[in-house]
């Protein structure tokens, strides 16, 4: 039997149409981070920024075409590319339809519409902010923080000292996850963000062929970590954190998504919960991603995407995260280059074990990590990025201000 999604392609390529058929689907999942809407040209359908709309095609006359509206400091991008999504890396309106096709495949079409599967469209918004000075930084007032203590800096790694100091010193002191890889992460003065120094980190994956990470096999990395003994990141209270990223312009994308990269992380400690981090900087192919995870371990993680935006190469970036973890009403503000774009705080913001509801400390963790490197397909052998400008705080709202890269303390 000929498979009736090519026989209906065919037939509409044919006709010169673009039109791509819903198969194996009710639903149209529209996902949209922050810095944009999505809205079909008929005006039928509309989602907004930071949500995610579905939609129920469920006859053989569905005919939409969707376009991506960036808003101010933004633009599209493409829509993202992968498993069961559609119109992927395409740069102009998705158009998607059920209609049109020859009745002789009626029948079959619409069995794959009384299916349950899901696919999806989203865009990629790409960032177009300039780089926010030093001298508009400080205290944001159009949200405030519950907490009313005057913030605190507790940590500095800058990396001015020249090297990583031992985890249990103060200003650049960390703990190094390389598995022992001679200059996997170097201090050096190439590059910098503020001074003199920043750090270097380089992942090569076939230094991680049949080797084992510190923290299990097969999980390459080139990390620096600020562990929960020496910086502890407690329950329900409110922590800064701010640093700057650097990808070269020689990065390019994985073409495989699956194999994600993370680049700054909030992780849970004492086996608690699965190996993903509750808060995160993650590269997918061409975009990146700030996620957040939460609910019982028992039964179902949950999965938000806060915000996604283009790969940006050849420059620093500046990032200041604002988060409160709780299993009730947890926080998560984030500034990229001075410009809010994450703005949350209606949920949990950590996920738990109902079978053991110990809330052990979390701790920070900066540079590559790659999990799947040498687990599944990669289209890249080397990473090289940099960072700089770290420091973590805790307290009001007042922290921005003592976390923001390019200030001195």
């Amino acid at each position: 039997m000929v498979d009736a999604a090519q026989i209906f392609l065919k037939q509409r390529f044919v006709a010169s149409s673009l039109v791509i058929l819903l198969l194996s689907s009710c639903k149209l999942r529209v996902v949209v981070p922050e810095g944009g809407t999505v809205e079909s040209k008929s005006t039928t359908y509309s989602c907004a920024s930071g949500q995610t709309c579905e939609i129920n095609v469920v006859d053989l006359f569905f005919d939409e075409s969707f376009v991506a509206k960036p808003a101010s400091g933004y633009k599209f991008k493409f829509w993202k590319k992968g498993d069961k999504r559609f119109c992927g890396h395409k740069k102009t309106a998705c158009n998607l339809s059920t209609s049109g096709h020859d009745p002789s495949v009626t029948e079959v079409i619409s069995n794959f519409l009384s299916t349950e599967e899901v696919f999806y469209l989203q865009p990629v918004f790409e960032c177009s902010q300039p780089l926010t000075t030093t001298a508009n930084v400080g205290a944001d007032n159009d949200v405030d923080t519950p907490t009313s203590t005057a913030a605190e800096l507790l940590y500095v790694g800058d990396f001015e000292t020249g090297e990583f100091q031992e985890r249990s010193a103060g200003r650049d002191a960390w703990s190094v996850y390389s598995q022992g890889i001679e200059d996997a992460i170097v201090v050096e003065t190439a590059l910098a963000r503020k001074g003199k120094h920043a750090s270097k980190f380089k992942l090569e994956k076939d230094d991680w062929n049949g080797n084992s990470s510190i923290q299990g096999e097969g999980k390459p990395r080139a990390q620096l970590v600020k562990d929960n003994k020496t910086l502890p990141i407690n329950f329900d209270s409110d922590y800064w954190l701010g640093l700057s990223t650097y990808m070269p312009n020689d990065w390019k994308a994985d073409t495989n998504e699956s194999n994600a990269e993370v680049l700054w992380q909030f992780h849970a400690s004492g086996g608690v919960g699965p190996y993903v981090p509750p808060l995160a900087l993650i590269v997918r192919g061409e975009v990146l991603e700030i996620e957040s995870h939460f609910g019982d371990v028992q039964s179902q993680i949950g999965t938000r995407v806060h915000w996604s935006c283009g790969v940006q190469t050849g420059e620093w970036v500046d990032w200041v995260v604002n988060v409160r973890f709780s299993l009730e009403e947890g926080m998560i503000r984030v500034w990229r280059n001075g410009e809010k774009i994450v703005n949350f705080s209606s949920g949990p913001t950590m996920f738990y074990d109902s079978e053991n509801l110990e809330r052990k400390p979390l701790y920070i963790g900066i540079g590559l990590y790659k999990p799947k490197y040498v687990k599944i397909p990669s289209s890249v052998t080397k990473r090289t990025m940099y960072f700089d400008e770290v420091r973590v705080a805790t307290g009001g709202s007042d922290g921005k201000g003592l976390v923001t890269p390019g200030v001195s303390n």
